[in-house]
């Protein structure tokens, strides 16, 4: 009689655990995504009505019924509503907007600042133009002429001081350009 009783309470958790498996209205883990990079979401059912909590910081592309893209718009943290025409929510979920993704690493030296992609060796790269976002070689040159530090000269020189932030870092030398 136990074993029956014990059988029968196994079924029902095994019940639950599907049906709240099959309703993807509430995510456990937040949503990540990267400043200018977009994840995918599926959903079951028709969103009718998508609210972000903080635009500024993600928006949401429907491509088609149930494939929804976050998009990260700069550093933060927000929520994201998904409901259908009846007022049933579809998807709840917190999002988190970093910087930079798994294979990216920002270097501060001194006032310096740079980002690289690892892959396994490092790169320089450009972080995305967004609201909040900084873009190394954005700003007007130090030496007050406007240049963006992208343009020629100086856009080597901020080339030249990554590979020599890399190569401190490394311990490697830098091959002269």
């Amino acid at each position: 009689m136990i074993w029956h009783n014990a059988a029968r309470i196994g079924l029902l958790v095994v019940a639950l655990l599907q049906a709240a498996a099959a309703n993807n209205a509430a995510w456990a883990e937040p949503v990540q995504v990267v400043v200018g990079k977009s994840q995918m979401l599926q959903i079951e059912g028709q969103p009718s009505v998508i609210m972000v909590g903080n635009p500024a910081v993600a928006d949401v592309v429907v491509e088609t019924a149930g494939i929804l893209f976050l998009v990260g718009l700069q550093p933060g943290e927000t929520n994201l509503y998904v409901l259908d025409a009846a007022g049933r929510t579809l998807l709840e979920t917190d999002v988190v907007v970093g910087r930079t993704g798994p294979r990216q690493v920002t270097v501060n030296r001194g006032v310096a600042e740079a980002n690289l992609s690892c892959n396994p060796r490092c790169s320089p790269i450009a972080n995305p133009a967004a609201d909040g976002a900084e873009v190394p070689g954005d700003a007007a040159a130090a030496d007050g002429s406007g240049n963006a530090a992208g343009g020629d000269a100086n856009g080597q020189a901020m080339q030249e001081l990554l590979g020599n932030m890399v190569g401190s870092m490394t311990g490697q030398q830098q091959p002269d350009n």
